[in-house]
């Protein structure tokens, strides 16, 4: 027996069809922005299943004129999740409640000098931390 599974590696700068996957929200107070899925993104991976998908972002993008800061609430709710890898220098990530809620995480890889805030209520299964 066998089935397929397509894997998915979104980035940054990851589009579909021309159309954002990502959707960018800036905070005065942060300083930067927190990213989420789009509805672009939402309505394509709820249509695949069988999907894996992977996240790489990386918190210094030239693509942005600020920083990404963090997950926005809700971010990736309900997509499937293999791994999310944050790339960047010396930063604290904030992920707000609920941003990687019911995603069944397996890895979450992230720089040495980034430090996460807000784990406890952003999602709700066990999952691996890897410093990279």
């Amino acid at each position: 027996y066998w089935q397929e599974r397509m894997t998915y590696t979104l980035t940054d700068t990851s589009k579909l069809n021309g159309a954002e996957l990502f959707t960018y929200r800036y905070s005065e107070i942060y300083d930067g922005y927190f990213v989420s899925l789009s509805m672009d993104g939402k309505k394509l991976f709820a249509d695949m299943p069988r999907a894996k998908v992977n996240i790489v972002l990386d918190i210094d993008t030239p693509y942005l004129e600020h920083s990404i800061v963090g997950l926005d609430y809700n971010a990736f709710d309900g997509l499937e999740i293999d791994t999310l890898t944050i790339r960047g220098g010396v930063q604290t990530f904030y992920l707000l409640e609920n941003s990687l809620n019911d995603t069944q995480l397996k890895t979450l890889k992230r720089s040495r000098g980034i430090t996460l805030d807000g784990l406890e209520k952003a999602i709700n299964t066990e999952y691996s931390e890897v410093v990279i």
